[in-house]
Formats: C-alpha cells, structure tokens, sequence
C-alpha cells in the first residue's frame, strides 16, 4: 500500500500532498486548495484545471479543511 502525507497551512487548510497536487470531486464538481495556501502549482494541476473547463466540470478553488476530503464522493493525486 502506498501512503501519501498531507500538508496543512497554519491555520488548518489543507494545501497539497508530500509529493503532488490534490483534487477531490463531491456534488458533481472538482475542488482543489487555493494558492494562497502556499502549493506548488504543478504541471499536471494546471491540466486538469484545464482540462475540467473544456469538459464544463466546474471548478472551484479555496481553502478547505481535512474534514472536506472525508466527505468528497472521489479524491485523487497528481505529480508531474
């Protein structure tokens, strides 16, 4: 099994993984932290930003709390 840690800014958002971008899908959107949070806008992140908008999967980003993953219908991970 592979483990991915989870960074927190100071305040308790989350921000991005140990090695990649987050996303999670919930409600038929695609949520991703904010860069305000500090993240490292990776290649990758910016395709599926991207990407989403030309499949009109709408799009938000902010600041988010641990508690939103548990309650997202999908999560994944990107690395460039």
């Amino acid at each position: 099994m592979n483990q991915e840690g989870i960074f927190l800014t100071q305040e308790g958002y989350i921000c991005e993984g140990t090695v990649s971008n987050l996303f999670w899908y919930k409600d038929n959107k695609l949520y991703t932290p904010h860069t305000s949070t500090g993240i490292l806008e990776g290649i990758t992140r910016n395709w599926v930003m991207h990407a989403s908008k030309r499949l009109n999967i709408p799009l938000e980003t902010g600041n988010y709390t641990i508690e939103t993953l548990t309650e997202a219908d999908e999560v994944f991970l990107t690395n460039s």
